[in-house]
């Protein structure tokens, strides 16, 4: 059931009432609203109760709070808990805490975390059942600080060795360095992160090694900051075009790349279609909303096709 409102809270609540005991059989819950759930969360928590199937729970921004956390965790087949972003609720800079009993959440691999990084990490390691999470992730509403990436990395490689993907949401220069040299998942398939200036040659250097079978990589595809200068963003926020080729030659098992590009230094394409180095296994190349001037269209889009090698015949 995917549900989008803009329903006060008091219709909300005699909504999920009139709900209970018609839903048994539910299987995926997505909710959009622009509602605090301080107004209606115990009538959504009573609802969640009565609904034992569940498997999968989008919820807007926030709503990961105690009372809520607490009647979802006893849903023995609840596999994924994420939030929905296409909301409009009212900044709240600690984000929730909340900390997982020992029978929680018996099924759950998918689980996404809001709020400061400390949250984030007593969560992490007061809760023992998280070694069955395969993909999280992690927002957090203000910069971290060097050693909060690490303590937080180094956390979920204790606490989740079972991980596949990790989203780190938050605006770092150190979160790719970060990254690899604590976690150290040799069988890794992603990783996704918003960082300003991203990624360096040493940076990917140090990614290949720690995770040689990484297959997902996402940084900052649009950064989050309003400016009418795109070539300024691009400066403070994106990733020279030339990394694209140290990238193909470390992450040789990339199947999607997401990153904003920055092509000001770009200046022609050298009219070399098969380079050394390819990106041998991608299937998805996204820029984003990188800026591109008019005259550099055709040289850029050269350039990036170059990099893919040609399917075998």
């Amino acid at each position: 059931m995917s549900f989008c409102t803009g329903m006060p809270g008091r219709c909300l609540k005699g909504f999920f009432q009139a709900l209970v005991t018609r839903t048994g059989v539910l299987d995926h819950f997505h909710l959009s609203t622009d509602c605090p759930v301080v107004e209606y969360e115990a009538a959504l928590a009573k609802w969640f109760e009565s609904t034992p199937l569940l498997t999968e729970a989008e919820l807007p921004r926030y709503y990961q709070t105690e009372v809520i956390v607490g009647t979802l965790g006893k849903l023995e087949n609840l596999r994924s808990l994420a939030t929905v972003w296409d909301n409009h609720l009212p900044y709240d800079e600690h984000g929730v805490h909340f900390q997982l009993s020992d029978d929680a959440f018996p099924c759950l691999t998918n689980l996404d975390i809001e709020g400061h990084l400390d949250y984030a990490l007593a969560t992490l390691q007061n809760s023992p059942q998280l070694s069955r999470i395969k993909c999280i992730c992690l927002t957090s509403y203000r910069a971290p600080t060097p050693d909060d990436v690490l303590n937080l990395t180094t956390a979920l490689a204790s606490a989740c060795p079972a991980l596949d993907v990790v989203w780190l949401n938050f605006i770092s220069s150190f979160i790719v360095r970060s990254v690899p040299t604590a976690v150290g998942v040799p069988s890794s398939n992603g990783v996704r992160g918003g960082g300003r200036h991203a990624a360096a040659a040493g940076d990917i250097d140090e990614m290949a090694e720690g995770w040689p079978n990484l297959r997902v990589l996402l940084l900052t595809r649009d950064p989050n900051h309003p400016s009418d200068d795109t070539s300024n963003l691009a400066v403070e926020y994106g990733l020279d075009i030339s990394i694209l080729a140290h990238m193909a030659q470390k992450l040789r098992n990339l199947t999607n790349l997401r990153l904003f590009l920055d092509v000001q230094h770009f200046t022609d394409f050298g009219g070399n279609l098969d380079p050394v180095y390819q990106f041998e296994k991608m299937i998805v190349l996204d820029v984003g909303c990188s800026p591109i001037s008019t005259n550099a269209v055709s040289a850029v889009g050269l350039y990036l096709g170059s990099l893919m090698a040609s399917p075998e015949a």
